[in-house]
């Protein structure tokens, strides 16, 4: 089985680890040429450039294709990759999210892409796809796994405490009731108890004035 392609991540042109020298301007909210995130970067300034260090093993420069736009040398780690153009001939359409320049195979480790405008009206720089470095993909995705596995963790150790919780209420009621119960038993035992001495007490005592009533009447005889 072949080894599965890595994804790549966006770095978009607003990002703060892309540096701009020079006169670049920063234009937002372009809603009818939709460029990435509707932002651009732009310069009119020959030798103007961008430069953005990023670790991967490759990586795509992306903007747009129209008429105007100037051509970039483009370098990675300070070593020319030749010339690329983006402009378009006349009256032809703008099209945004354009492949300008794409590099691969690049060793792990750390990098640098740099793009140069060199002549024509405008250089643009709209966005970077990078493919990272397969041995920290896969820790990203081992933290991205042990995250989840936590989670489910936390989610399962949430209803088993509430489990518990819940038959600890149910002791505590369950017990509760017995002890009602328990009191009720006790106080009706001993009220029949009170009860029955009173009535043994009351046959003796009836008894007793009989046996005297008995004797006295024995002793009136002649």
């Amino acid at each position: 089985m072949g080894l599965k392609e890595l994804p790549t991540f966006r770095v978009t042109d607003q990002d703060s680890s892309i540096i701009y020298t020079g006169s670049w301007l920063n234009r937002q909210n372009r809603e009818q040429y939709g460029d990435h995130d509707l932002n651009l970067h732009y310069s009119y300034t020959n030798d103007d450039f961008f430069s953005h260090t990023f670790e991967g093993t490759a990586i795509k420069y992306v903007g747009p294709k129209a008429h105007l736009l100037g051509d970039a040398e483009i370098f990675i780690d300070d070593v020319s990759q030749g010339i690329f153009i983006a402009s378009k001939p006349a009256a032809t359409s703008y099209d945004p999210e354009q492949l300008i320049f794409e590099i691969s195979g690049l060793t792990a480790g750390k990098h640098t892409i740099k793009g140069v405008k060199l002549n024509g009206g405008y250089l643009t720089l709209d966005a970077f796809d990078i493919t990272p470095n397969p041995v920290l993909h896969r820790l990203d995705q081992a933290i991205a796994n042990l995250n989840t596995y936590r989670s489910t963790l936390g989610a399962s150790q949430n209803r088993l405490e509430y489990a518990a919780d819940n038959l600890t209420n149910i002791a505590q009621n369950t017990q509760a009731a017995r002890s009602r119960i328990v009191d009720t038993d006790y106080a009706s035992e001993s009220t029949e108890l009170a009860r029955t001495q009173i009535l043994q007490q009351a046959g003796t005592a009836m008894l007793a004035q009989a046996n005297t009533q008995a004797q006295v009447v024995t002793s009136l005889l002649p």
